[in-house]
């Protein structure tokens, strides 16, 4: 009986070792992108094709999460099945075979438009999102790559155009130095003895030139925002502000309506003279224009008559040589 005792733990240990080994596998297609077995936690599985050149594997040794699932992405159409075994390579069951139907190619883009609603067009190809790009969303807003949705640009101290802030000079007297203040968002020299950045507003002259040149600094950041260039209109500004800081507000006013027209792409004038003289300029030009087409009406006048002249002499010689003939 002692060798009964021996054999017993390794008979038990056979039977233990069949147990084990006698797993469960399924298959399944949970969406159009995925392939799912469902095994006993931490079985090895491995996912065949049925190919060409007949059954072979595309996941092989994936072991089994604590739920016993192995989720994998779906590569083929056709069909497919699954082993399990306890160890890489061995295989204890196998699955019943299934059709698996892939999801269906993204579609080419170039742009949002050429998708469907709640997609965007990224990397060339419709995806869900909001947007691929800056141009998928409005003016204030650019494209955030990660979440492909449109986001707020931020801009605490500016103004948001072309899905970027163009930043303004100053937003309060203390984004100025050397003891300036904040005036429609430009630092200039505080002339008023006291601080803050509006000034005296009881002078409509002042309050007439800061409005002139807060429009005109507008103006500025949305041609900036554009990309377009605005160093003349900067350049002019930077006049109209110097002007009001040594309380000249009537020439502050009017380089700043030329500032403003310039951003915009419009000629603009500094002084009424300019004015005038290019209206009497035009005055003498019309005058020289009227007195062209005089001179040049006369001269047309002038050839008409030569012509004239030269086919009536041309008839009277003829007929002169008609009546010499006959005689």
């Amino acid at each position: 009986m002692t060798w009964l005792k021996l054999i017993t733990p390794v008979l038990l240990l056979v039977l233990l070792s069949i147990s084990v080994s006698a797993l469960s596998v399924a298959i399944e297609q949970p969406d159009c992108s995925h392939i799912q077995v469902t095994t006993d936690p931490g079985a090895y599985v491995d996912i065949l094709y049925n190919g060409d050149q007949g059954w072979g594997p595309i996941y092989s040794g994936e072991k089994a999460d604590s739920n016993g699932k192995v989720i994998k992405p779906a590569i083929f159409n056709g069909t497919h099945k699954a082993t399990a075994g306890t160890f890489p390579g061995r295989v204890s069951a196998s699955s019943s075979s299934i059709q698996i139907t892939t999801c269906a190619p993204p579609k080419p883009c170039t742009s949002k438009s050429d998708c469907s609603t709640g997609e965007a067009c990224i990397s060339g190809f419709c995806s869900p999102g909001e947007c691929g790009s800056n141009s998928d969303c409005p003016d204030s807003k650019s494209c955030d790559v990660a979440s492909h949705s449109c986001v707020a640009v931020p801009c605490a101290c500016g103004t948001t155009a072309n899905h970027i802030c163009a930043k303004y000079q100053c937003c309060s007297d203390a984004n100025c130095t050397g003891g300036k203040i904040c005036v429609n968002h430009n630092c200039v020299a505080n002339n008023t003895g006291s601080p803050g950045g509006t000034g005296d507003q009881t002078d409509p002259a002042k309050a007439s030139a800061q409005s002139a040149i807060s429009d005109a600094q507008s103006a500025i950041n949305a041609a900036k925002a554009q990309g377009k260039d605005v160093a003349a209109a900067e350049a002019i500004l930077s006049q109209a502000n110097s002007k009001f800081a040594s309380a000249d507000y009537s020439t502050a006013l009017n380089l700043a309506l030329s500032a403003k027209q310039s951003a915009q792409g419009v000629g603009g004038t500094t002084g009424g003279s300019n004015t005038g003289s290019n209206g009497g300029a035009g005055n003498s030009g019309g005058e020289q224009n009227w007195l062209s087409s005089g001179v040049g009406l006369a001269c047309v006048g002038g050839v008409a008559l030569f012509f004239i002249f030269v086919i009536g002499l041309f008839i009277v010689v003829a007929l002169a040589a008609m009546l010499f003939k006959r005689k």
